[in-house]
């Protein structure tokens, strides 16, 4: 997980007048980050001595996250392809990477569809794990 990454994520769902995250966004800020979110128990116990957190809090607790996790190759692409940072790949997203890595290609219209099981526009962490997730 990349600082400008996280940086992205705090400034989308961030207080814009505070600077600051408030706990009933950091579920929608990991759902962004991870493709999932925290229990309540997690988010109770980030937020038990603050009502918001800022930007170096977040990185941190964030980049500690990730150092925890073992490394997982499927969430890095899923991370890489949900350029919107909303835990989810639209079809426009993943049509723009098929074309940037493979401008020949022209099924990635296709290949989204197959991806998207249950056909709302945009593939989920479990929807995208289920299919490419034992191939990466």
């Amino acid at each position: 997980m990349s600082e400008g990454r996280i940086r992205a994520v705090f400034s989308r769902y961030s207080d814009p007048t505070t600077g600051l995250l408030p706990q009933n966004h950091y579920k929608a800020a990991s759902l962004a980050l991870y493709g999932g979110k925290p229990t309540k128990a997690a988010v109770s116990r980030l937020y038990t001595e603050l009502p918001a957190m800022n930007l170096e809090t977040f990185t941190r607790v964030q980049l500690e996250s990730t150092r925890l996790r073992a490394h997982n190759l499927p969430r890095e692409v899923f991370q890489a392809l949900d350029r919107s940072l909303n835990g989810f790949i639209t079809r426009a997203d993943f049509v723009w990477a098929v074309r940037e890595v493979m401008p020949r290609y022209g099924a990635a219209e296709l290949l989204f569809d197959q991806l998207d099981w249950d056909g709302d526009g945009r593939v989920s962490w479990r929807e995208f794990l289920a299919v490419m997730g034992h191939k990466l």
